[in-house]
C-alpha cells in the first residue's frame, strides 16, 4: 500500500529545486533534500569560489549543515559522495530516455566509464568492470544489481528493493530501529550513543504496521498537496505583481511620452509666438534705426560739403569770401551740434528678453529632480490556509508594564533612549521625569513644576526637557537626574516638540496666535530662525525630528492630521496625510533616514521615506492611544508610550 500510494503521488514529474529541470543523477543529502549531481556540485563549487575552505556546507533549501561521507576527498567530487536517490532516479526516467550514466566508482578516481548496472544495496551506478569486482567481493557478492535500463525505466523494481534510508547523523548507516520513548527512527549507532538508556527500542520493521496506522501517509500527502497549492498561489501572486509592475512601467513611460508631447507642443507654440512677435519688433526697430541712420548720412554729407567750401575759400577765394563762408558754416555747425545732442538724448538701445514663469524654469532642471517615486508595499493575505503560517508582519512587539509612582492617571507623552541602554519617560499629567534601567525598573525621578512637554537627547549624559516657557537641561549621571541650566523660550508660544542637532542647535515646534511654526535656537538661547506654516486649527499638539545629517526637519501637526517635511531654510518639501493616519504625534528617524510617525487615534505607525512616500503601516494593539516614539541605539528597536497606558511598547523590526 505504501508503495502504491507513493507511486500515485509521483505521477507528476519531479524536478530539481536548483535547476527546476528533470533530475539527472539525483543525490540525496542527509536532510533528505535531493538535487541533481551537477547542480549540487555547482553549488559546492560556488562556495569554494568565495574563498572558503570547506569541511561542510549548508543545504540550499533548509540550510542544515551537511558533511560528505569523506570530507578529505577533493571538493570537486563531493556531490558524488552522497547517496543516489534511487526512487527519484527511477521515477524521473522514461522508456525512451537514453541511459547515459557514468560509473560512480571510476568517477571518484577521475576515470570516465559508462555505467551498465545499479547496485540497489550500495545505491551506486557501476561500469561492467566494477560490477564484476562487486559481484566477486565477499562483502558485496549478495548485493542486488539490476541493469541500467531496468533502473531507469521501472520504478516498481527500484521501490521493491529501496526500503532503507540512511541516518542523517551518521553517514552510510541505515535506519533500522525505532525508539518509542523518543518517538524517533534511528540507526544502530544512534541506539548505542543516544538511546542506550531507553527502555522501548525495537526493530523498525516490527513497528511499521502500527506506526503507519497512526501516521496516515495519505493525510501527509494531502497536506503536501495543500502546501504545493498555496506555494503555486504565492507564485501566481508574484507573477501577477510582475505583470502589474511591467504594465505600470509602460503606463508611466506613456505618461512621460504624452507629457513630453504636450511640453513640445507648448514649446513649439511658444517658439512660434516668440519668433512672430520678435520679428515684428525687429522689423519696426530696424526701419526706425535705418531712418535715423539715413538722417545721419545726410548730415555727414552736408558737413563734408561745408568742409570742402571752407577749404576752397581758403585756397582760392578772397578774404571776404572766406569770412562769409566761415560765418555761414558756423551757424550750420551750431545747428548740427544741437541736432546731434538731441539724437544722443533720444537714442535708445532695444533689447529683447523672455521672462519665464518659475514653474516653467523648473522644467529645465534635471529629469531626476522633476519627480519622485512613490513605492507602496503591502502584504498579501492568504485566506483559508490554516496549515500555513504566513509572515503577516515585518516586526514583533512586546509590552512591559511600568511600575511608576504616579499620583494621577499618567500620560507618558515622551520617551528618550540613552546610549547606556537606560531610557527616560516623561509624564505630563504628574509633571515628572523617570529614569529607567535596561530591565525597565525605576532608577530615579525628577519633579518639574513648570510643565512637561517633550524631552530629547543632547549628548551622552545630558537631556533637554521642554517645559511651558523654558528648556530645562538635565544631567543624567550615576543614577541621578540633576538640573544644570535653563533657557527661556522667549517669543515661542505653546511649544510642543524639541530635538537637538549634532552641533548643539535646538529645534522647537509649536503654534503661535495664528500659525504653527518651527524654530531654531542656539544653546545660549539666541533665536536663529523662525518659520511659520499651516494656519492654526483643531488639536494643537506638535512634535519635531531631524534626519541624520540635520538637513531635514519633520514636524507633525495633530490638528491637521499631517506630517510636514522641511529644508533648513524653511522651504516645505512635502506634506504627508492619509486616511489611515489620524492624530499624528511622535516623530522619529531611523539610521536609513526613514521617518516614523505615530498615529494616536489611528493606533498605528506610518513609516515614510525621506521624501515623504509611505513605505509601510505598522499596527499596534499595545496602547489605547500611542503617543511618543524613540529608537534604541542599535536602531533595530524602538519604544512606544501612550495616553492612559501604563505599558511600554517595544517594537523590533525584522
Amino acid at each position: 500500500m505504501a508503495t502504491a500510494s507513493f507511486l500515485h503521488v509521483s505521477e507528476d514529474k519531479s524536478c530539481c529545486p536548483i535547476c527546476l529541470g528533470d533530475f539527472k543523477l539525483p543525490r540525496q543529502l542527509w536532510c533528505m533534500h535531493t538535487f541533481c549531481q551537477g547542480c549540487l556540485q555547482d553549488f559546492i563549487n560556488s562556495k569554494v569560489a568565495q574563498g572558503k575552505e570547506l569541511t561542510e556546507f549548508s543545504c540550499p533549501i533548509c540550510r542544515n549543515v551537511t558533511r560528505p561521507s569523506d570530507k578529505d576527498k577533493p571538493t570537486s567530487v563531493w556531490a558524488t559522495l552522497f547517496p543516489l536517490n534511487t526512487v527519484l532516479q527511477a521515477i524521473s526516467g522514461n522508456a525512451t530516455a537514453k541511459v547515459d550514466q557514468p560509473c560512480e566508482a571510476c568517477n571518484t578516481r577521475g576515470v570516465s566509464s559508462q555505467g551498465v548496472g545499479f547496485c540497489v544495496d550500495c545505491k551506486e551506478v557501476m561500469c561492467e568492470t566494477c560490477e564484476g569486482v562487486h559481484r566477486g567481493l565477499k562483502l558485496s557478492r549478495n548485493h542486488i544489481i539490476i541493469t541500467m535500463e531496468e533502473f531507469m525505466n521501472n520504478p516498481q523494481t527500484v521501490m521493491k528493493f529501496a526500503e532503507g534510508f540512511n541516518c542523517s547523523e551518521h553517514a552510510g548507516k541505515e535506519i533500522e530501529f525505532y525508539c518509542k520513548d523518543h518517538k524517533i527512527a534511528c540507526c544502530g549507532t544512534c541506539c548505542i550513543v543516544r538511546h542506550r538508556n531507553c527502555c522501548n527500542v525495537s526493530e523498525l520493521k516490527k513497528e511499521l504496521s502500527s506506526l503507519l496506522r497512526v501516521m496516515h501517509p495519505d493525510s501527509i500527502i494531502e497536506q503536501m498537496k495543500t502546501l504545493e497549492a498555496h506555494l503555486k498561489k504565492f507564485k501566481q501572486i508574484n507573477e501577477s505583481n510582475i505583470s502589474l509592475l511591467e504594465s505600470q512601467v509602460n503606463n508611466l513611460t506613456t505618461q512621460i511620452r504624452q507629457l513630453r508631447k504636450k511640453l513640445n507642443d507648448a514649446l513649439d507654440e511658444l517658439e512660434t509666438k516668440v519668433k512672430t512677435e520678435g520679428n515684428r519688433i525687429y522689423k519696426e526697430e530696424m526701419m526706425r534705426k535705418q531712418k535715423e541712420n539715413h538722417e545721419c548720412e545726410t548730415i555727414i554729407s552736408a558737413i563734408r560739403n561745408s568742409h570742402t567750401h571752407i577749404e576752397a575759400a581758403k585756397k582760392y577765394g578772397t578774404d571776404t569770401q572766406l569770412f562769409l563762408t566761415v560765418e555761414k558754416m558756423t551757424s550750420q555747425v551750431t545747428s548740427y551740434r544741437d541736432h546731434i545732442r538731441e539724437k544722443y538724448q533720444k537714442t535708445d538701445i532695444l533689447t529683447l528678453q523672455l521672462e519665464f514663469d518659475p514653474q516653467m524654469l523648473s522644467l529645465s532642471q534635471s529629469g531626476s529632480e522633476m519627480l519622485s517615486w512613490c513605492v507602496e508595499k503591502k502584504l498579501e493575505k492568504f485566506l483559508n490556509c490554516p496549515d500555513i503560517i504566513m509572515p503577516m508582519r515585518e516586526y514583533s512587539e512586546t509590552a512591559i508594564k511600568l511600575k511608576l509612582p504616579c499620583i494621577k492617571e499618567p500620560f507618558y507623552n515622551g520617551v528618550q533612549c540613552l546610549p547606556n541602554s537606560q531610557f527616560i519617560i516623561t509624564d505630563s499629567i504628574n509633571e515628572s521625569v523617570y529614569l529607567m534601567d535596561s530591565s525597565y525598573n525605576l532608577v530615579t525621578s525628577y519633579a518639574s513644576n513648570k510643565g512637561v512637554r517633550d524631552i530629547c537627547l543632547v549628548n551622552g549624559n545630558e537631556v533637554a526637557l521642554l517645559q511651558k516657557n523654558n528648556i530645562q537641561f538635565l544631567s543624567v549621571r550615576d543614577g541621578k537626574i540633576i538640573p544644570t541650566r535653563m533657557i527661556a523660550t522667549r517669543g515661542h508660544y505653546y511649544c510642543g516638540g524639541i530635538v537637538v542637532s549634532r552641533n548643539g542647535d535646538i529645534f522647537v515646534s509649536g503654534r503661535d496666535d495664528d500659525y504653527f511654526y518651527w524654530s531654531q535656537i542656539s544653546l545660549e538661547g539666541r533665536d536663529m530662525s523662525y518659520h511659520q506654516f499651516g494656519k492654526k486649527t483643531g488639536t494643537l499638539n506638535t512634535n519635531i525630528a531631524l534626519d541624520s545629517s540635520d538637513s531635514r526637519v519633520y514636524v507633525s501637526v495633530c490638528g491637521l492630521n499631517t506630517l510636514f517635511g522641511f529644508s533648513l531654510d524653511g522651504s516645505q518639501n512635502f506634506a504627508y496625510s492619509s486616511e489611515s493616519l489620524k492624530g499624528p504625534r511622535g516623530v522619529a528617524v531611523d539610521i536609513d533616514d526613514n521617518v516614523y510617525i505615530v498615529g494616536q487615534d489611528s493606533k498605528n505607525i506610518h513609516q515614510l521615506s525621506p521624501s515623504g512616500c509611505c513605505l509601510r503601516i505598522i499596527s499596534t494593539d499595545l496602547h489605547n492611544k500611542p503617543v511618543s516614539i524613540s529608537f534604541l541605539t542599535d536602531y533595530g528597536r524602538f519604544y512606544i508610550t501612550g495616553w492612559n497606558s501604563k505599558r511600554l511598547g517595544i517594537f523590533k523590526l525584522q
